[in-house]
């Protein structure tokens, strides 16, 4: 395998992370299709976030924004901002309550007042910037006080906890209290790169082994569920759990990475375009009454459609990123 500081210096694209993103976005397709007591729910439910938390810690280039915070705010506002407004706009009528969803961008009810959540999993958007936010202060703090590793993953551990609590009394706006959980996982990320750590993996058997196991474990006696703010009786383990399991998915696309196949293609492909599958995957029916899986389906073919007419249009193209099949097919 490739060693990682060797490709940071040649791309800062890595088709693997696609793969992975196309496995963890596929994954939230059937988590919103299937209902949600299901085993197959409760299984990605472990892990279809938090890989993209992690994945966002991993790529986070510090070196390119630790001096230009400005760059960092417009990249995160052409990335992440400009799609959710203009998705707000496409799909929302312009009142008092419905800009007052916006702002607050819930995924869930909030008992203690009337807000609604905002739709088309919007939520995650707004929570993603929040992690990104807090992992480069974070970072810069870091600079400035030459922390130790140790002490750095004990204080962000901590801060993940302080997270969990505050969610089960509280829903924060941007989901900020799911943010501070999962700005752990993706600093856990960002070391993984800085010290190439998936290049120092020896004995992937036993990794996969150690990350079935606890796999079952978690599911059998934990569980994890962000949005609902379901953290299990033991946060702990959970969210290292999804940790683990977030670091063997990825470990995996790196692996078959160069297989030239098209699964590894059109999971590619789905994981450049997941911001919009992640928006608009659910404006279909979950469809029911012609099963889940039919549902899941349908749901795929569904964004395909929506990708392959935005990458149409330039300005939509423009505002979602949107990325042709054609792009990876014929690679």
């Amino acid at each position: 395998m490739k060693d990682l500081s060797e490709v940071n210096k040649v791309s800062k694209h890595f088709v693997w992370g696609d793969i992975a993103k196309g496995i963890a976005i596929l994954s939230v397709i059937i988590g919103h299709t299937y209902p949600s007591d299901t085993p197959i729910c409760k299984i990605v439910f472990l892990f279809h976030l938090p890989i993209f938390f992690f994945l966002a810690g991993y790529f986070m280039n510090f070196e390119k924004y630790k001096s230009d915070f400005i760059g960092l705010l417009k990249s995160t506002f052409k990335r992440i901002l400009i799609p959710a407004f203009f998705t707000f706009l496409l799909f929302y009528n312009i009142n008092f309550q419905d800009i007052f969803t916006l702002l607050y961008a819930s995924g869930v009810p909030v008992p203690q007042t009337k807000i609604t959540p905002i739709e088309y999993q919007m939520w995650f958007l707004f929570c993603l910037i929040c992690v990104r936010m807090l992992l480069y202060g974070y970072l810069k703090f870091n600079e400035n006080f030459k922390t130790n590793i140790i002490l750095n993953i004990f204080l962000t551990s901590i801060i993940s906890l302080i997270g969990v609590q505050i969610g089960q009394l509280y829903k924060l706006p941007w989901s900020f209290d799911i943010a501070l959980v999962a700005f752990y996982i993706a600093y856990i990320g960002y070391l993984f790169k800085f010290y190439n750590i998936f290049d120092k993996i020896k004995y992937p058997l036993l990794l996969f082994l150690i990350t079935i196991l606890s796999s079952y474990i978690d599911y059998k006696y934990f569980g994890l569920s962000m949005n609902n703010r379901f953290y299990s009786s033991n946060p702990i383990i959970s969210v290292n759990i999804s940790i683990l399991i977030s670091v063997t998915l990825i470990y995996i696309c790196i692996l078959i990475e160069k297989k030239q196949n098209f699964c590894n293609k059109f999971l590619a492909y789905l994981g450049a375009n997941s911001l919009i599958i992640m928006i608009f995957h659910t404006l279909t029916s979950r469809g029911n009454s012609y099963g889940s899986i039919v549902c899941v389906f349908i749901r795929i073919i569904y964004c395909i459609v929506i990708i392959e007419f935005f990458a149409l249009i330039p300005q939509l193209k423009s505002i979602y990123g949107a990325k042709s099949i054609k792009e990876f097919i014929s690679k």
